[in-house]
Order: structure tokens, then C-alpha cells, then sequence
């Protein structure tokens, strides 16, 4: 999956529209990390 892929799944679960751009900075790992703990830690609110 893209960066660019990935930052658009975290500004869904984020909700927000916020330029995320700075994000592309992070390895793919890094990145793909970030958005499995955003997600597990949304999914654990509900």
C-alpha cells in the first residue's frame, strides 16, 4: 500500500481534514505501524 494510501486511511479514522503530508516522511513500516495503533485504539473506544 502507498504512503499516500495510508495517510488517507488515517484521516478517515482520524476524521479530519488536516494536511497529513509530513507523515511521507516516516519509513512504510513506520507508517503502516501508526495506522494499525490508530485503528486498534479506535476500535477499542467503541
Amino acid at each position: 500500500m502507498t504512503k499516500h494510501k495510508l495517510i488517507e486511511i488515517l484521516k478517515k479514522l482520524l476524521k479530519t481534514d488536516t494536511e497529513l503530508n509530513f507523515l511521507t516522511e516516516l519509513s512504510d513500516e513506520d507508517l503502516q505501524t501508526l495506522v494499525a495503533c490508530v485503528r486498534s485504539s479506535l476500535d477499542n473506544k467503541e
